[in-house]
């Protein structure tokens, strides 16, 4: 039965560092992460759509205000 040399812990199996795999990344630091199988290409987006978007939405609100507007009135 192996243990922890930081904590005490007892691993299921012995380690190179004798470290258990939350003092292991505590005292090192985590793995660097690995490189992307395939490289991934950046989007291109056009200058217009931001504004489509923001104008559907600034009219839905007006709506939502005209409506509630009119359901105060009656």
């Amino acid at each position: 039965m192996t243990r922890c040399n930081r904590c005490g812990r007892t691993l299921k199996a012995p380690t190179a560092t004798g470290l258990g795999p939350t003092c292991e990344r505590y005292v090192l630091g985590s793995k660097p992460k690995r490189a992307p199988a395939v490289e991934r290409r950046t989007v291109k987006r056009d200058e217009l759509t931001p504004d489509l978007f923001a104008e559907d939405a600034r009219q839905a609100v007006r709506r939502g205000f005209a409506a509630a507007r009119e359901r105060l009135a009656a």
